[in-house]
């Protein structure tokens, strides 16, 4: 079989490569940037990848994370209406609200959570010269404009805080809820991929899932979903997601999406096994030759047994 006309290959511990390579891919790559490995086996793979570029997304511009609300006043009350903000109320239990800013003025602020002009929404006051001070935290996402849903997106499920901690180590574990919904977005065999991401971790004795440390669909609710898993069909792709990772494996091919962009990096991982190696590294290797720019991966140890290759077009 053909490789890539330009690929590195190395020695590097295989789980350590592909978190560095998703923290790498979402701190240095912009716009219609495409990364492309040939590996033994993709099992796992795009889950390692997706923790590290969510590592990055919490500790980047996408969102402020959550603090306090003493912490965050000042910077509340500068941020437009209409800026997707959350809120973490710890009053009675755990209720994480999502919404769009809907006023602020010196001592209050309130979110718009639904369309539905039956429903209230919900508002604090903010007075810490009379021991007003609401036990919440807030977070204010600034990525993109937050459209407001025609039902509310609140949930009462408690993340499993433990786990985040050791996914997102020196943030607030509480910060990934307050990144929007499919900024990662994860494309293969669907079964496979939700089967995949529910396979139980142990980190240090705490036990979970990729599906609870990325916060996959049902995880929380069915409106909090920050990594979306589909299968490989143009209709199903999300066009706001910060990072694409398409997985080759059994009853899917990743080469009818090849021609989809939304400007954002793409990453493609291809098994050596598949039956549709072969014609997907020439799909590749053609393209690449037509590239504006080559994408150079000396600051990351390539595992033995990856060929990769990036450029941007």
């Amino acid at each position: 079989m053909n490789t890539f006309a330009h690929f590195s290959l190395g020695k590097g511990n295989w789980v350590q490569f592909f978190i560095d390579l998703g923290k790498y891919t979402a701190e240095n790559l912009h716009g219609n940037s495409r990364i492309i490995a040939l590996v033994p086996s993709t099992s796992m793979l795009p889950f390692l990848i997706s923790a590290g570029a969510m590592n990055s997304f919490l500790n980047g511009n996408v969102s402020t994370g959550f603090k306090n609300i003493k912490d965050i006043w000042s910077e509340l009350v500068d941020t437009p209406i209409g800026t997707e903000v959350h809120v973490v109320d710890k009053t009675n239990g755990f209720i994480h609200h999502k919404g769009a800013l809907k006023y602020v003025s010196s001592n209050t602020f309130g979110i718009q959570l639904t369309q539905n002009k039956f429903q209230v929404d919900p508002g604090w006051i903010f007075e810490p010269a009379n021991g007003i001070v609401p036990d919440i935290e807030v977070s204010i996402t600034t990525s993109r404009e937050y459209i407001v849903p025609e039902r509310a997106v609140s949930t009462k499920a408690d993340p499993n805080l433990q786990l985040l901690n050791k996914f997102y180590q020196n943030t607030d574990p509480l910060g990934v809820l307050g990144l929007p919904n499919n900024i990662i977005q994860i494309i293969g065999n669907k079964n496979r991929l939700i089967l995949e991401s529910q396979i139980e971790l142990v980190i240090d004795e705490i036990k979970g899932s990729f599906s609870e440390g990325l916060i996959t669909k049902n995880v929380l609710s069915k409106k909090q979903e920050l990594t979306y898993i589909a299968s490989p069909k143009e209709e199903n792709l999300n066009e706001s997601s910060n990072l694409s990772i398409f997985t080759q494996s059994s009853n899917t091919n990743i080469g009818d999406v090849v021609d989809w962009t939304n400007e954002f990096p793409q990453i493609y991982l291809i098994p050596r096994t598949s039956r549709q190696s072969y014609d997907l590294v020439e799909i590749f290797n053609d393209e690449y030759e037509e590239r504006e720019q080559t994408i150079e991966f000396t600051e990351l140890n390539v595992p033995i047994g990856c060929e990769i290759m990036g450029y941007k077009i």
